[in-house]
């Protein structure tokens, strides 16, 4: 039983690949950094699990404390107008649960350094090859 969860929350897609990524994330997420957490997806349109959805698989593993970490770049409506009020709600369903609203992506040095990354990736491709 994990006390404490992590809901990785996204967009949400029409294509079933593009929310597929999101769950490997999410297993890369248990497996590499939050071993002893619970780790579950949410997705605001398209997908399933909703945010109510994970939160009631959150609880149903025990969690007392679960941080909803938004899998968004930039700080839009979503996440300071629908994620603040789709929290409040959960939190009304779920009296005993503390719901930790965590930052977006943001302006992070360590996305700036995986932006870079995928430069050189392709900058590798055009080299040519020797042989």
């Amino acid at each position: 039983m994990n006390e404490k969860g992590i809901i990785l929350l996204a967009h949400g897609s029409r294509l079933d690949e593009a929310d597929a990524e999101v769950l490997r994330l999410a297993q890369l997420l248990a497996e590499k950094e939050a071993s002893g957490f619970f780790c579950g997806v949410a997705f605001l349109q398209g997908g399933r699990p909703n945010l109510d959805e994970a939160v009631k698989e959150a609880v149903a593993a025990g969690c007392t404390v679960v941080y909803v970490v938004p899998f968004f770049l930039t700080a839009g409506v979503h996440i300071k107008e629908d994620l603040p009020r789709m929290l409040a709600q959960a939190r009304e369903a779920h009296p005993g649960l503390e719901l930790v609203q965590c930052r977006h992506l943001g302006c992070d040095p360590h996305l700036a350094s995986l932006l870079f990354a995928r430069v050189t990736e392709k900058m590798s491709d055009l080299l040519p090859r020797q042989g």
